[in-house]
């Protein structure tokens, strides 16, 4: 039996050294032709990343704009079924599955923060929130519950 016309198996078997080399050079051999290919696809790759970076980059500026921040000071003796109405009331907030890829999700971030003071409990709303929907939400939860609203500074908005 002649050994070019044995499987690769049997070929291999016989003189591995051989085959091993055979494949890298065919391997090799073809990623020369493809290689132009790869360097295109990976430039568009990575123009790519980085314009959905620039995008995101830009999009989170455009949400953060005008951003508040609510200090509350909650009362004494709170309902935790309240909790439900609060998460019930900011689910209006939730855009589409389209208008979220497209401009991104509205993002209200809870803060709790402790010191000598005491706790201190308070909620970011992007600028895009219409002023007091959360603050009404908030009362509906929890009646007797203040909140104190001030303007969210450059500085103060995470990069």
């Amino acid at each position: 039996m002649n050994g070019s016309h044995a499987s690769p198996l049997v070929r291999f078997l016989r003189n591995p050294g051989h085959e091993l080399a055979r494949t890298a050079a065919a391997i090799a051999h073809t990623l020369v032709h493809l290689l132009p290919v790869i360097g295109a696809l990976s430039a568009i790759v990575v123009a790519l990343a980085i314009a959905r970076r620039v995008l995101t980059r830009l999009r989170e500026r455009r949400l953060a704009r005008d951003a508040r921040l609510l200090q509350l000071a909650v009362p004494p003796d709170v309902d935790a079924e309240g909790a439900l109405l609060l998460w019930s009331a900011l689910h209006d907030l939730l855009r589409p599955r389209l208008a979220r890829l497209l401009a991104g999700q509205l993002q209200v971030a809870w803060e709790i923060a402790a010191d000598q003071s005491g706790s201190h409990f308070r909620v970011w709303i992007p600028g895009s929130v219409p002023p007091g929907l959360v603050e009404r939400a908030l009362a509906a939860a929890w009646p007797g519950i203040t909140t104190t609203t001030s303007t969210a500074r450059d500085d103060e908005i995470s990069d």
